[in-house]
């Protein structure tokens, strides 16, 4: 049974696809509103929404705007417009909040590598007995953006 999508669901899924093929289509689009947590830190918060209308790939998008279609009109009618609305921006916001938490959480573990073992980011050849060398790159690529 195909189920008839409100407004306000076909509104939001348009929004997304838009986003996002202008962000498949024009990368400086993309780097300029995707998720990118030094960006947000130098206080550019609205990436914490436009970050949750981009998505990097066909299957992303393809996946979340299934889930949208399946559940957006149910929980519309459920909750109404207003609750809908917050529920959708409150995921988007929780999933940026849980992003960052993460991603503090990881650098803070290279950190802790780095102190229990008497290591130095000088030295990233020790280091990378410890980790690999993608994560490596990725925690020291980071580490400006810390304040221990």
């Amino acid at each position: 049974m195909i189920q008839n999508l409100s407004l306000l669901a076909y509104t939001i899924i348009g929004a997304n696809i838009l986003a996002t093929v202008t962000g498949f289509k024009k990368e400086s689009f993309f780097l300029k509103y995707h998720f990118q947590i030094s960006k947000i830190r130098d206080g550019e918060y609205i990436r914490l929404i436009t970050a949750g209308f981009l998505h990097v790939s066909t299957s992303h998008i393809l996946f979340n705007m299934f889930g949208l279609w399946m559940f957006g009109s149910p929980l519309e009618q459920m909750w109404g417009k207003q609750k809908f609305l917050f529920f959708y921006f409150s995921a988007g916001l929780g999933a940026a909040a849980l992003q960052m938490f993460v991603y503090n959480f990881q650098v803070q573990t290279l950190y802790d590598v780095i102190e229990l073992n008497n290591l130095s980011l000088t030295n990233p050849d020790l280091l990378l007995n410890y980790m690999s060398q993608s994560d490596y790159n990725h925690a020291v690529s980071s580490l400006s953006l810390i304040h221990i």
